[in-house]
């Protein structure tokens, strides 16, 4: 691919129709916007320029570059001889400084690709893929840029950020992904390879321990539920504290170690199994959130920390028994994404956040008696919502919310007494959970998901009448958990509480009635 000024102004022409403020000048949809970045890419005209004759004619060039290229090597040989000595010094210096500005446009056409033009289609559903390729290209221009002898340390940090980015796309959890977590720790690997190597020659660089904070934060999250992740936890905390000891106003920074305590405070709930002990730990969290002045560019993922907090304490209630006590702090986060839907539009992250709100209200509704037919309808919203967001194209995150609010709607049609249509959506979120399965065998978390899945499954099948069938999901429902516990992979929540749940389905399934 040719790589020179004139792409860099395309892009930036595909980029300013894509957000213009007048709604009749921007691209019609987004299968457009991506049309555009093709013909970009396969070196045709793209719609976002006047198709001008001299612009079509170096985008012809651009295509044909052999062809052209061997005629006019043709037209000047024939008074190279005479011009020889005059021109080799002029050649030389030409090269030097193209060479130059190529490296420059080079890097700012990565970070353009990288930033704007990826966070523009982050907005809209269906570009998981296009987002992947976006990032993995990004990277490996500035991963050749870092083989020159100028390479600084700068543009070494800008290819950790491509590979963090990447990596996010790849497979962490909670984002709109590919489903590629094994790609994702790979991604993360680089990334981190390079800032290490930077931190080895400035070891007090904030800016650069705050991007090894998040690198080590998204890996954290593609952990299991075991020791290891608090371990990874705390080391991250100590860098990012070590970052803002350097450069206390780097707001980056700050956000890192406020994401830190909803991690701690999910490993309370879910590692340890201390729900109540998570409590003030996360409201301490959220209270600082709320205490800072977050620049305008830091506003919305401090939105998406507050998001993650609130629930973070409504999880913690909820699990230390109060589960009315729970239901005002999901009731909260709920509305908070509704504003932001309002606000922002439906777009795939904000889409992902209200099926997560939707499945803690509806969970939280249908325990308290006399809420199953508000707890059935809010379930259904989300579910309506991510099915929108899976017809645009694939993502990984989005499966996932679905196979648990299937999940939730069966929940609450079974204590319906419905078990008829309970067998639908339960169905549905199995034959889900086994495929996502079957594209990554050795995944930990979407085992996990099959073996929860199952324990429902187990139940309503011997409501149906179907106990035969219900002794065989059971016991390879058992299997499964062994499979992780045998890995080192099983949580402290899930031994204490879903595996005896499934030993006990297994036992009452699979021993026969006394006669």
């Amino acid at each position: 691919m040719m790589l020179d000024g004139e792409d860099d102004a395309e892009l930036a022409a595909i980029a300013a129709k894509a957000q213009h403020a007048d709604e009749a000048k921007r691209y019609g949809s987004v299968a457009a916007l991506i049309a555009d970045v093709e013909r970009w890419r396969a070196l045709l005209p793209v719609a976002a320029l006047p198709a001008t004759m001299r612009y079509r004619a170096t985008k012809f060039i651009a295509r044909h570059r052999l062809g052209v290229g061997a005629t006019g090597a043709a037209l000047v040989l024939l008074s190279a001889t005479s011009l020889l000595a005059t021109t080799s010094y002029l050649r030389a210096e030409t090269t030097r400084v193209r060479a130059e500005q190529r490296f420059d446009e080079v890097r700012d056409l990565s970070r353009f690709m990288l930033f704007d033009l990826y966070d523009e289609l982050a907005r809209q559903p269906g570009t998981v893929a296009k987002r992947a390729e976006i990032a993995a290209s990004s990277a490996r221009y500035l991963e050749r840029l870092n083989l020159s002898d100028d390479a600084g340390r700068d543009l070494r940090l800008d290819a950790a950020r491509s590979y963090r980015r990447l990596a996010e796309i790849q497979g962490v959890p909670a984002m709109s992904n590919l489903g590629q977590p094994d790609a994702a720790r790979q991604s993360l690997a680089r990334a981190r390879t390079l800032l290490t190597q930077i931190l080895a020659e400035q070891p007090r660089n904030a800016d650069v321990l705050t991007e090894l904070g998040w690198v080590d934060l998204d890996r954290w999250t593609l952990l299991s539920d075991t020791p290891a992740s608090g371990k990874l936890l705390a080391e991250t905390r100590t860098i990012f504290e070590r970052a803002q000891t350097i450069a206390p106003n780097n707001w980056l920074a700050r956000l890192g170690l406020l994401a830190i305590g909803i991690g701690e405070g999910y490993d309370l709930v879910w590692t340890a199994d201390r729900p109540a002990d998570a409590v003030p730990v996360v409201n301490r969290v959220l209270a600082r959130l709320r205490a800072t002045k977050w620049p305008p560019e830091f506003k919305s993922r401090a939105a998406d920390l507050e998001f993650a907090m609130i629930n973070q304490i409504g999880d913690a209630v909820y699990y230390a028994g109060d589960w009315p006590g729970s239901l005002p702090h999901y009731r909260e986060a709920e509305a908070l994404i509704d504003r932001r839907i309002a606000n922002e539009g439906a777009t795939p992250a904000l889409v992902l956040a209200k099926s997560a709100a939707a499945f803690n209200v509806s969970g939280t509704l249908n325990d308290i008696n006399g809420h199953n037919e508000e707890a059935l309808a809010v379930a259904r919203v989300g579910i309506v919502g991510l099915q929108r967001l899976l017809a645009a194209g694939p993502d990984s995150s989005a499966e996932k919310r679905l196979l648990i609010l299937y999940g939730q709607e069966a929940v609450v049609l079974e204590n319906m007494g419905r078990i008829a249509e309970t067998l639908a959506p339960l169905k549905a979120g199995i034959d889900l959970r086994e495929a996502r399965l079957a594209a990554l065998p050795n995944d930990t978390q979407r085992l996990r998901d099959l073996a929860i899945g199952m324990i429902q499954q187990a139940r309503v099948l011997d409501l149906a009448g179907q106990r035969k069938a219900a002794c065989a999901v059971a016991t390879r429902n058992m299997a499964l958990w062994r499979r992780l516990k045998d890995g080192g992979n099983l949580g402290g929540h899930d031994a204490t509480k879903e595996v005896i749940k499934t030993e006990a389905l297994q036992k009452q399934f699979c021993v026969p009635p006394a006669s």
